[in-house]
């Protein structure tokens, strides 16, 4: 028997559930009861609740109704897959056997034709999973399928999906002996037949919270319910018959309409419904329910109270209500008879407008520090956040709401494996192997996993080093001269690793007592302990090496079987956490190794192909994090992850991100030929939005993104929030309105529903602080300080102001992009060997320390290697001349007493301190062997301010070759008002992004700025030229990188528009005309 449970409160039905199992106790206590959920989220709730109720529960399996499924088909049927995805993957290898021989059809051989292995594979795991949803919710298309004479009057594509089908039934039917084309079908008729027992099914079985059931899947439940008793608990938004509701029309498609229409639109009424909006789902599966015969229903309603408008609204819903607009001929009146009036001070439905996701997370922030001061009642655990994809979000969570001076407990529950384990990232890294190309950045991007280099016993200092020390030795891309010449033919000189490490460490060994300098220079500076730490490099690279050759070449299904195992073995030293995850990848592999192998796949298959399968296999993939104690739970907006809640906030609720659209492939047959009555991701998101109206208890908060990042173009409100706006004018007003215009009406209601984002709370720290003592002290954990000041190293302030926005993403969001986003080897180019600066800093240290040699014995000794060309001496000679120029201006400035000052001082409520090395009675001596830019100059000049702050009274010098940088002493009251100006920029870019670029912002001031007059020229001819100079900078060339290449830089800044070229122009004046209008000329 099937026993129905409805009920419009998800709260209610888990109370009967609660009810049924302490009341009503199975026969024999050692069999499980079966649970059936449609989410890790509400088994958990379930759990939770259902103990509080009973004070016990234990023996229970909690299964997805999915996985149900399989298991009776795996009892019904021989040699299936043991689940589902299984299936899959068997269909995909039959179809990839299938596919290279139907090539041979005239008629399709046009169509798929000269397809590679990987683009079969691909086709295959598509059309497999294709076959898999006909199988579920379209089994009259494998029917149609199924009947050949029909197709000829099918497409090409439906053709095609025709022929393999039908190869693959006899394909399966002749090796595995069942007919997957009635696969679900010979299920029901197995369970009817049989007498047998079901020994792997309990007693009975609860189905609670699934808020759809595919026909076929309810015919199977039906068919089981004559053995045993299935109790179903579904949500029924409406206690009256709603099944036949009309189709969807709202007002602002009318309001549109009018002008095209005006002889027939002179007098129009229409019905305005909720569950008419979003309640198509709900209606299909409740009317498949109300047709199942034998079967016994139970109906619960729970009636809101009519104190806010979100309980107005959920009573509304209950009874189906709706509401007449009488559209007059004007359009500009409406009758308010039977309209409710709206509180102006109601909050229990809000919408909040952003600017980007950073805000709305900020947003969000100071909304929760808001409510549960105003309302005690409310804890964090009351809270559930939803987003259509909460990981795009993570970053700004952990970065808002880990602050230090008032954090607040949260979880995440719905992040990807494959992004929460960095282990997963580095194995597929790995397995693309193939496609590397060996460069510096590849390599020691692999070693920063922490993993590889615990298992290669390589420290993080020492991974530093070894970056440094490999750039300097001129190591290239590739790894042997053989890898090397297949992609460089042109090139003679091979600075591949193994020769360049080999090559150092046999130097090492062999170097004589006394001293000489070998080719590579830097092995003279070597100790044994670099050596060692080339030695695990060298240790690392053989390895990759060995992998390298073993997965570019295509091997035998069975030959592949224990490569993830190895590759885990030979370069990673897993921890507990990463262990599980290991034994889920593994496990996975093996799968799709052992699929292939039973479906006798005996060609042999590159790794990129089965990389690509598991990949996909992988990404879907949740870490499920259970729920903390009084914590704020975050989670993606799906149906099947609501649960009832005080507060639901709902984050990117904007047209294209929700409701979401269906990704259709154009030979899929559902949506070429879709109905009313199918299943869509669309009709899911409109009828989650409607349980989520019904799951809010006192508070609905809703946020979306008003315009793009770079504000020129704008987003636009989901059409579900501007249909509830326009349930929400036709059905109430405000009193003490006088106007009795309707879009007026909407105006005053869009006034009150939508709030603009607002930054009191979260930045006024004096104001947290009353609020953390009278308040939170129940619900947050307040890391309090006690000291007056904050403090500020000065290493950290030079950091901030080399590059603001990166220092900002670093510090703020908790970002760090890794080295493989912030290089490009798209192109051969031997940087490091034609670095000038390099070769400036060797020719520099190398002249200083052999005291002067002439030309001809420093091209001896050093220059011949880093230049190929009858162009060496005259590159030395320039060199020579600008190097020796820069050792004796720095000799004539130069003192041998020098000393390290503490730097300690206070400024308003921050306290500065760090360490000022290498200070001498004449002032502050820098040098560095290149030409010196406005970044150095502005860097500088925060020194020298430091210096004059605490007392120093010489003048600073900073000298490069053919520049440099020469500030005057300024007296401790001025020195103080300038470095207060450069304290107010970092308090404000460490909160929000200030556009001082460096190269953009620095080209537009050089150009402007006049040194004769010691002033800006802002005529329009120096702009116009300032401005183009700018927009070069920003873009930069083969040669220079421009603003635009910052990793970090493009992510907050993606184009330079109007509005931010006068940012980075209005940050330039502020800051970068200090050092200009300061630098006096050096005698």
């Amino acid at each position: 028997m099937i026993y129905i449970y409805q009920s419009n409160q998800i709260d209610l039905i888990q109370k009967i559930l609660s009810k049924i199992l302490k009341n009503f106790p199975i026969n024999n206590p050692m069999k499980k009861e079966i649970i059936i959920t449609s989410s890790s989220n509400i088994s958990e709730w379930l759990k939770l609740n259902i103990t509080l109720n009973i004070n016990i529960l234990a023996n229970v399996e909690f299964i997805s109704l999915n996985s149900f499924i399989w298991k009776l088909v795996i009892l019904t049927t021989k040699n299936v897959p043991f689940d589902n995805f299984a299936f899959r993957l068997m269909l995909s290898w039959y179809i990839a056997q299938i596919i290279p021989k139907i090539n041979k059809n005239i008629k399709i051989k046009n169509v798929y034709k000269n397809l590679n292995q990987f683009q079969i594979f691909y086709l295959s795991y598509k059309l497999s999973e294709l076959y898999n949803k006909y199988l579920i919710f379209k089994p009259d298309w494998i029917d149609l399928l199924n009947f050949k004479k029909k197709s000829k009057k099918l497409e090409d594509s439906q053709y095609f999906q025709l022929i393999i089908w039908n190869l693959l039934v006899k394909k399966i039917k002749k090796e595995k002996d069942f007919c997957i084309s009635s696969i679900y079908e010979s299920c029901i008729q197995k369970i009817e037949k049989s007498n047998l027992i079901f020994e792997d099914i309990a007693d009975r079985i609860f189905i609670f919270g699934i808020y759809y059931i595919p026909e076929i899947y309810l015919k199977i439940l039906k068919t089981l319910s004559k053995k045993i008793d299935i109790h179903l608990f579904c949500i029924n938004p409406c206690c009256l018959y709603w099944f036949d509701i009309d189709n969807r029309f709202y007002i602002s498609n009318l309001i549109e309409n009018k002008i095209k229409n005006k002889k027939n639109f002179f007098r129009k009424k229409i019905k305005i419904s909720l569950l008419s909006f979003w309640g198509c789902l709900g209606a299909k599966y409740l009317k498949l329910l109300n047709n199942l015969n034998e079967n016994i229903e139970n109906k619960i309603f729970y009636k809101p109270k009519k104190d806010n408008l979100l309980h107005t609204i959920q009573n509304d819903i209950l009874y189906n209500k709706y509401y007449n607009i009488i559209i007059s001929k004007k359009f500009n009146k409406f009758e308010k008879k039977n309209l409710r009036v709206l509180n102006s001070k109601d909050n229990s439905i809000t919408i909040h407008t952003c600017k980007n996701k950073y805000e709305e997370i900020n947003s969000l922030y100071n909304f929760i520090v808001k409510i549960t001061k105003d309302n005690k009642k409310i804890c964090f655990k009351d809270i559930l956040v939803m987003a259509s994809n909460i990981e795009d979000y993570s970053s700004y969570i952990n970065s808002i709401f880990n602050n230090i001076n008032y954090k607040i407990n949260y979880f995440i529950s719905d992040i990807k494996i494959y992004e929460r384990f960095n282990i997963i990232s580095a194995i597929f890294n790995i397995l693309k192997l193939p496609k590397f190309k060996f460069s510096i950045e590849q390599i020691f991007y692999l070693l920063e996993f922490s993993s590889i280099s615990n298992k290669f016993k390589m420290k993080e200092d020492e991974i530093k080093m070894l970056k440094y020390l490999v750039i300097n030795l001129g190591v290239q891309w590739g790894i042997s001269n053989k890898r090397f010449k297949k992609c460089n033919a042109n090139f003679e000189e091979k600075y591949s690793w193994n020769n360049i490490i080999k090559k150092t460490v046999s130097e090492y060994y062999t170097r004589i007592n006394n001293k000489v300098y070998f080719k590579y220079i830097y092995s003279n500076d070597l100790d044994e302990k670099k050596i060692n730490s080339l030695i695990k490099l060298e240790n690392f690279i053989s390895k990759l090496n060995y992998w390298y050759d073993y997965l570019s070449q295509p091997h035998l299904l069975y030959e592949w079987n224990d490569v993830i195992k190895k590759i885990i073995k030979n370069f990673f030293d897993p921890d507990k956490k990463e262990n599980y995850v290991l034994d889920l990848l593994k496990k996975n592999w093996n799968d799709i190794i052992f699929q292939g192998i039973n479906t006798k796949y005996k060609k042999t298959i590159y790794i990129e192909t089965l990389e690509n399968i598991l990949y996909k296999r992988f990404k879907k993939e949740n870490f499920f994090k259970k729920n903390k104690f009084n914590s704020i739970h975050f989670c993606n907006l799906k149906l099947s992850k609501i649960i009832p809640s005080k507060i639901i906030c709902l984050l990117g609720i904007n047209d294209g991100t929700y409701p979401r659209q269906d990704i259709n492939y154009n030979f899929d047959s559902i949506y070429k030929n879709l109905k009313n009555d199918d299943k869509n991701i669309r009709q899911e998101d409109l009828y989650s939005f409607l349980i989520i109206l019904l799951s809010s208890k006192e508070h609905l908060y809703i946020s979306f993104i008003k315009n793009y990042i770079n504000e020129e173009r704008s987003k636009y409100i989901s059409i579900i929030i501007n249909e509830l706006i326009e349930y929400i004018s036709v059905s109430f007003y405000i009193k003490n309105c006088k106007s009795y215009n309707f879009l007026e009406n909407i105006n005053n209601i869009k006034k009150i529903l939508f709030k603009k984002y607002n930054n009191f709370y979260f930045f006024r720290k004096e104001k947290i602080e009353i609020f953390n003592k009278k308040y939170f002290l129940n619900n947050i954990n307040i890391n309090s300080d006690k000291k007056i000041f904050s403090k500020i190293s000065i290493n950290e302030f030079f950091l901030f102001y080399s590059n603001p926005i990166k220092f900002w993403c670093k510090k703020k969001l908790k970002i760090n992009f890794s080295k493989e986003h912030l290089y490009k080897d798209n192109e051969f180019i031997l940087k490091n060997k034609f670095n000038s600066y390099r070769i400036n800093i060797i020719l520099f240290e190398y002249l200083i320390k052999n005291k002067y040699l002439n030309k001809k014995d420093l091209l001896k000794n050093t220059i011949k290697y880093f230049f190929d060309g009858v162009f060496e001496e005259i590159i030395i000679e320039k060199k020579y001349y600008q190097i020796i120029k820069l050792i004796n201006n720095i000799n004539k400035h130069l003192l041998m007493k020098k000393e390290t000052k503490k730097v300690f001082f206070k400024l308003d409520r921050t306290i500065i301190f760090g360490w000022l090395p290498n200070l001498q009675n004449s002032g502050l001596l820098r040098w560095n062997p290149k030409n010196l830019s406005l970044q150095d100059g502005f860097l500088f000049w925060i020194e020298h301010l430091i210096y004059c702050i605490i007392g120093g009274k010489g003048d600073s010098i900073f000298l490069g070759i053919e520049s440099y940088w020469h500030f005057k002493n300024i007296n401790y009251k001025k020195a103080k008002h300038f470095f207060k100006k450069l304290l107010v920029g970092y308090e404000l870019g460490i909160e929000n992004p200030i556009f001082l670029l460096n190269k953009s912002g620095g080209a537009w001031i050089n150009h402007s700025f006049n040194k004769e007059k010691n002033k800006l020229i802002l005529d329009e001819k120096t702009k116009k030229n300032a401005r183009s100079k700018l927009i070069s900078a920003w873009q930069g060339n083969k040669f220079i990188n421009g603003d635009s290449q910052d990793f970090y830089i493009s992510k907050v800044i993606p184009f330079l528009t109007e509005n931010n070229i006068n940012k980075i122009i209005n940050e330039s004046k502020k800051y970068f005309i200090f050092p200009l209008k300061f630098n006096k000329l050096l005698k």
